[in-house]
Parts: structure tokens; C-alpha cells; sequence
């Protein structure tokens, strides 16, 4: 029958389960190395899963159905919707021969945290949290039944072989978890439990796996092998390999044979930002700096600055050496107060971190404040050199490549470098990925291509506003306009996405498609951003109305412009004064020769070529810049 351990209280859940399973067709424990105990980790679910009973669902081990079920389960999946998955084990116990019926044995113990309270669930067709309901001559039906238990007290669950733990070692294990020991003791202990379980029956392994989860967020899991040989990697962890990408190379034994691969254990930390996610969380631990910084990240993100900084100051009042919300609150006061002095004070101590890497990761963050709060892209780049030299850090270099294509063109290939880099160290990096994007367009010239790439990696990314806007940018680059409406629906749907991005992206698509200009020309004039300034004043000059695009243009400042949106107001400027068609030309095949831009943005002149309202004799003259630009850029 085997054997599942689960030990819970009100905030903390551990289990151990052992590697022995039932052969369906013969009722005896085989003694392959089953996985058994298989965690579940998503944004808004803290759970682990362990079962008792059958080995496998036709050929398919039970262990990897399970990962199986987990992996489908969407992004935003609760304990209800694990169990609901797990109940499809009934039709598979239905599609066994009939003549092994009085084999097939299946429990699941479901242990996970809600808000911060631990929860136990068994799913069986043969006991409940009373005990077994089942004789040993009956056949288990193939319906699951569901039993819940919240712990106020320690608490073990015995699943499988019942009868192999004794009185006195249960009180045992459990006044362990009342004297508060640290997880990972209690997972030995639980461990030595299992030992003697196996010395009692031969239905249990000596070895066994083990696992926790705390209200707090963290988990972990760890492998107590005695008997198996060979690979251990358990079925959740392999399946998390397969969805980055990773292959794990074996090495070798002395004698030269390949050596086995061993997952020893693993960590894991559960965040899920919400209004009740922190009110449980300080409950629990209202003195802890770093959640009061991740508080006030979350209220930040969601636009309340001011809760925001009282929580970053709580942070460093509970610990005034806590660098990253130094870091938060220096760009806070940078941006909101417009406090260059203070800000930089906070910055400073964030950068005595004496950890490489999160120092280099905060100059980065500096950087970014230096190139968006004061407009000094030279500044901004000697820091984001300094930010990118020692070890390698993907992000960091993904950030900064992303910097030298929007600001420094003429090093697109350094960019291009450390993008390849940053995909090859992880190959779902969100930056590495747009700055891939932005090869595939300026160095590649095939817009399409990056318009595809991006819409195929959007999934993974769909809270990532960033990420939307820039795969909503490129489908209206190359074309892709019922995709581009669809993108923009997304984004204007999206609580994360500020204002003026989602009316500038209306204002272009509006344009593209034809409709009205002074349509076009109000979401312009109702964003606050530079480069809409810009677009308003082409608009404007299409329509005869020059005044009113100097008027526009007049009130850009320029200091936070990209190189290619630069460009755009050089030779919107250019057309607006009127300036001979040849000069503009000339200006512009000057800008793309010496890379002060690596690529030109089509869109909005494009867009005003195709339109039916604009003057035939200015649809000629786009049409002919289009075609400058295209020789030069070839």
C-alpha cells in the first residue's frame, strides 16, 4: 500500500512520501523508484501533492500525470482547481481491466496554504482523514472521495499504510512541530519515521521524499535516497526543465561510465501580490523589512506613492541596511518629489551592498533614474557600463543592450552580443527577448519576423505591459493591423498600462486605418508624451495646418527621446518649416549613414501616405520619403 506522511499546522505543511508503489495487475509493491511527492508552484498556489496506491495509469506513471495535470493548470489556478484536476484520476481507474479492480488503491494528499492558513485534502477511494473506509476484501470503487482539514494544532495524516506508524510516534513527530524546529530538521525527522515505517512492512522504501511549505511563502523539498539507484529528478522539477528549455549533462564516475543526475532538493518562494496576500502576510510577520519593501513595490506599481513610501521607509526603519528598498524609495523621491539630492543619498547606500551582483543591478536601476528623470543618456551610459562589468548577468545585460539600441545605434552589435548572451544563460528573459525583437528589425530588416517572435512569446508574458506594448508596436510596424487591434484591446483592457500609451497607440492604429485625422489627432493631443507632440505636428502639417504643428512642436523638450524618435522630429521639424524635399532627404540619409539611428520607424509617415484625406501632392512627397529611407537603409 505504501506510505504518505503529511505533518501540518495552522502556517506550515511538511510530507514525505516513500518510492514504493502497487502493481495493479498482481497487488505486490514494486520496487522501482516511484516519484510520489510532487509540488505545485504558481502565482497564486503554495501546495504539494503526494499519493498511496497504484503505480501507473495505463503506462503512464502516476507521479507524471500528476506533473502533467499540474503544468495545465492556468497561471492563476486555486487549491479547487487542483482538486478538480486530480479528480480525473477516476476515469483513469474506470479504464482498468475489471479483473484488477481489487487493486486499485488511490489516495492523494493534497497539503497547501490558503491566505495563511494550512490545508490538508485527501482524495481517496479507500480512506479519509477518520481512517480507512474500505475492508481489505472490498474492491475500491474508481469515485474519489474528498475529506479537508484546516490545523489550529500539529497534526499527522497517515495515508497508505496506516497501521505502520505507532501512538507514541505520532505525538513525537508532532510536539516537534509545536517546539517551532526548522524545516529542514523536521524533515529528517520525518524522514527517520519513514525508516522505521519500512523496517515494518516491506510495502514501504527506506528511502523516501520529503517536502515543505510556509504560510511565509517558502518551500522546499529534499530527497532522502538509501536504496535507489540510478537518476532522481522528480517528475514537477523535470517538467520545469522541459518548459525553459534545460538539458542537464551528465558527468562521469571514475570508472568512466555516465554518472547518474541527482536533484538533491530544491527551494522555492511563492509570492502573489494582493491587498489580502499582505494583510495575511502581516499577520504573521509585521516586523519583517523585506515584506514591508515588497508592500510598498506592489502599492507603487498599483500608483499609491505616498503608501508606497511610508512602506519603503518602514522597510529601512526595521532595517536601515535593506539596499533594494533604499534603492525603491531613492526612485520614488526621484520621481515623484523630483528630490535629485535625496535620491541619490538612498541610492548611495543601496550601491554598499556588499553582493556583486545586486550592487551592479542596482546601478542599472541608477541609470534607468539618470536617463528618465534628468535626460542624460551620456551619464546613463557610463553607469550602465560600470553596471555590466564582472560576472555576467543576464538581466543586466539585457537591460543595457536594450539601452544601446534605443540610444547609442551605432553599437547595435555590442547589443546584439549581449542579447545572444543573456538568451543562451535564460532563454525566456523578457528584455533579451524585445532586444532580440529589435535586431530582427534593425539589423535583420524584417519587422515581420520580430512581430512573430513577440506574439509568440506573449503568453508567457501577459502581465507584462512592456512586453504587450512592445508586440502591439510591431504588429503597426509591420502591418499586422487586425492583430494590432486585438493588442491594443488587450492593453486597453489592462489596469497596469498608463494612460498616454494606450491613447498614443489608439492615435497611430486610428491612423493606419483610415479613419478621420483629427480623430487621429485627439489622442495625440490627449496624451502627455513627447513623441505624440510629434505625430500631432506630422497630422497637422498633412492637413495644411502648419501653425499649429510648430505650436506642437514647440513645446518638446527632446532630453528623454530615443535615436529614432529624435529622428522623427528632426524631419517632422524639417517638413513643417518647409524645408526643400532635397535637404530633408539629405538630413535623413546623413542620420542612417552615420547611425545616429540604426533603423527609421515608418509608421506614422506611412500611415499619412495611405490616407484618403491627405493632399495628394503631400502623399507624394511621404511616398518618396518612404523610398529614401528604404534605399538607405538597405
Amino acid at each position: 500500500m505504501t506510505l504518505v506522511l503529511a505533518l501540518a499546522s495552522e502556517h506550515q505543511l511538511h510530507m514525505t512520501c516513500d518510492f514504493k508503489l502497487t502493481d495493479a495487475r498482481t497487488g505486490k509493491p514494486l520496487t522501482y523508484n516511484a516519484h510520489k511527492l510532487i509540488s505545485v508552484r504558481s502565482s497564486t498556489l503554495q501546495a504539494i501533492v503526494g499519493f498511496t496506491g497504484i503505480a501507473t495509469f495505463g503506462r503512464e506513471p502516476v507521479g507524471v500525470w500528476i506533473a502533467r495535470k499540474v503544468a495545465e493548470l492556468p497561471d492563476k489556478a486555486d487549491l479547487d482547481a487542483l482538486i478538480a484536476a486530480l479528480r480525473q484520476a477516476s476515469s483513469q481507474l474506470e479504464k482498468l481491466p475489471r479483473s484488477i479492480w481489487k487493486f486499485r488503491h488511490l489516495t492523494f494528499v493534497v497539503g497547501a496554504i490558503q491566505g495563511s492558513q494550512a490545508v490538508v485534502a485527501l482524495l481517496s477511494n479507500f480512506q479519509d482523514l477518520s481512517g480507512l473506509f474500505l475492508d481489505d476484501s472490498s474492491a475500491p470503487e474508481s469515485d474519489l472521495r474528498l475529506s479537508v482539514m484546516r490545523p489550529s494544532k500539529p497534526s499527522l495524516i497517515v495515508a497508505g499504510e496506516v497501521r505502520s506508524i505507532r501512538k507514541d510516534e505520532r505525538k513525537s513527530i508532532e510536539r516537534s512541530l509545536r517546539a517551532n524546529i526548522d524545516q529542514e530538521v523536521i524533515r529528517e525527522r520525518l524522514a527517520a519515521l519513514n525508516r522505521k515505517a519500512a523496517q515494518r512492512t516491506n510495502t514501504v522504501s527506506q528511502g523516501c521524499h520529503s517536502g515543505s511549505i510556509i504560510a511565509t511563502g517558502s518551500g522546499a523539498s529534499q530527497a532522502f535516497l538509501v536504496e535507489q539507484t540510478g537518476d532522481f529528478i522528480p517528475p514537477d522539477i523535470q517538467e520545469m526543465f522541459n518548459r525553459v528549455g534545460l538539458k542537464l549533462n551528465r558527468g562521469k564516475l571514475p570508472d568512466g561510465s555516465p554518472a547518474p543526475i541527482v536533484v538533491r532538493g530544491a527551494t522555492s518562494y511563492s509570492y502573489s501580490p494582493s491587498p489580502s496576500y499582505f494583510r495575511e502576510q502581516f499577520k504573521l510577520r509585521p516586523n519583517d523589512s523585506e515584506l514591508w519593501n515588497n508592500f510598498g513595490a506592489y502599492e507603487d506599481h498599483q500608483g499609491r506613492t505616498e503608501s508606497a513610501r511610508t512602506a519603503f521607509q518602514k522597510a529601512l526603519e526595521l532595517k536601515p541596511d535593506n539596499f533594494i528598498a533604499a534603492r525603491n524609495l531613492g526612485s520614488l523621491v526621484w520621481r515623484v518629489d523630483g528630490n535629485r539630492e535625496e535620491a541619490r543619498r538612498l541610492f548611495d547606500i543601496a550601491l554598499t551592498d556588499p553582493e556583486d551582483s545586486w550592487r551592479r543591478t542596482t546601478l542599472a536601476y541608477f541609470a534607468e533614474a539618470v536617463l528618465h528623470f534628468e535626460g542624460d543618456v551620456q551619464a546613463a551610459h557610463e553607469t550602465y557600463k560600470s553596471a555590466v562589468e564582472g560576472e555576467f548577468v543576464a538581466w543586466i545585460a539585457a537591460k543595457y543592450a536594450w539601452f544601446l539600441l534605443q540610444y547609442k545605434p551605432a553599437l547595435i552589435e555590442e547589443a546584439r552580443n549581449l542579447i545572444d548572451e543573456s538568451l543562451k544563460q535564460d532563454p525566456h528573459l523578457a528584455w533579451a527577448l524585445l532586444g532580440k525583437a529589435q535586431c530582427l528589425w534593425h539589423l535583420d530588416r524584417d519587422p515581420d519576423a520580430a512581430f512573430r517572435m513577440l506574439l509568440d512569446y506573449l503568453p508567457r508574458f501577459e502581465k507584462d505591459i512592456t512586453f504587450l506594448a512592445s508586440t502591439l508596436h510591431m504588429s503597426l510596424v509591420s502591418q499586422h493591423l487586425a492583430a494590432a487591434e486585438e493588442l491594443l484591446a488587450q492593453l486597453t483592457r489592462s489596469k497596469d498600462a498608463a494612460e498616454d500609451i494606450k491613447i498614443s497607440f489608439k492615435g497611430i492604429l486610428d491612423l493606419c486605418q483610415g479613419k478621420s485625422l483629427d480623430v487621429a489627432a485627439a489622442s495625440f493631443i490627449a496624451s502627455e508624451a513627447e513623441t505624440d507632440l510629434i505625430n500631432l505636428a506630422a497630422v497637422r502639417w498633412s492637413q495644411g495646418r502648419d501653425a499649429e504643428g510648430r505650436e506642437a512642436l514647440d513645446n518638446i523638450r527632446g532630453e528623454h527621446l530615443t535615436a529614432g524618435a529624435y529622428a522623427e522630429l528632426v524631419i517632422t521639424k524639417d517638413l513643417v518649416e518647409g524645408t526643400s524635399f532635397d535637404a530633408i532627404t539629405s538630413t535623413l540619409q546623413e542620420l542612417i549613414s552615420s547611425r545616429r539611428i540604426a533603423v527609421f520607424d515608418p509608421t506614422l509617415f506611412r500611415g499619412l501616405a495611405n490616407h484618403a484625406d491627405v493632399d495628394p501632392e503631400i502623399k507624394l512627397k511621404l511616398s518618396t520619403l518612404l523610398r529614401v529611407i528604404n534605399e538607405a537603409q538597405v
